[in-house]
């Protein structure tokens, strides 16, 4: 997976997406892609100006119960940038310098509306919400299933702390006004 600096280095002035073309297959051991990691990296390259990956579950020896336990998660991902998302995936503005704690983080928002945050670990998250005012709520979703968990409302104009419902599992938080 490119770095975060990497995938930010695609993005500025870009008029269409970004496609990866490395191929990411789970049942091949070149390349070391396994569930987890194709999962980090749709949420990473979808929260880093919609660039695409280029997923492969064709080849090598295919576990069809793993695709269909693990393939959701990438199809989870997408169902939330078309319906859960507020705000359109490409107006999105990338803002990790609002992160002030969270080591595994990367954020996009529209500011002062909307905030989507992924950490790959879980944790602990403090966030610079000084642009936003009034009231704001902030859903947690779980990546591999799609599950929401409320964290309830928050109060913009400052720098707020979120803790994951566990840790060392990948985990989205959606702060909206």
């Amino acid at each position: 997976m490119p770095s975060r600096s990497d995938l930010l280095a695609l993005f500025p002035g870009k008029d269409v997406p970004v496609a990866h073309t490395d191929h990411w297959r789970p049942f091949l051991s070149r390349g070391d892609r396994t569930h987890r990691k194709i999962r980090i990296a749709t949420w990473r390259c979808g929260l880093t100006g919609a660039q695409a990956l280029y997923l492969d579950y064709n080849q090598g020896e295919v576990r069809y119960d793993e695709v269909l336990r693990e393939g959701g998660a990438i199809g989870m991902a997408s169902r939330f940038f078309r319906t859960v998302l507020r705000s359109d995936l490409f107006s999105l503005v990338l803002y990790d310098e609002l992160l002030i704690e969270g080591p595994n983080a990367i954020l996009a928002a529209h500011p002062s509306k909307e905030y989507l945050i992924y950490d790959s670990d879980g944790g602990r998250l403090k966030i610079d919400l000084s642009s936003a005012e009034g009231i704001l709520s902030a859903d947690w979703y779980d990546p591999p299933t799609g599950a929401k968990t409320q964290s309830g409302e928050t109060e913009g104009g400052m720098i707020q702390t979120f803790v994951a419902p566990t840790q060392d599992h990948d985990w989205v938080l959606h702060i909206v006004k």
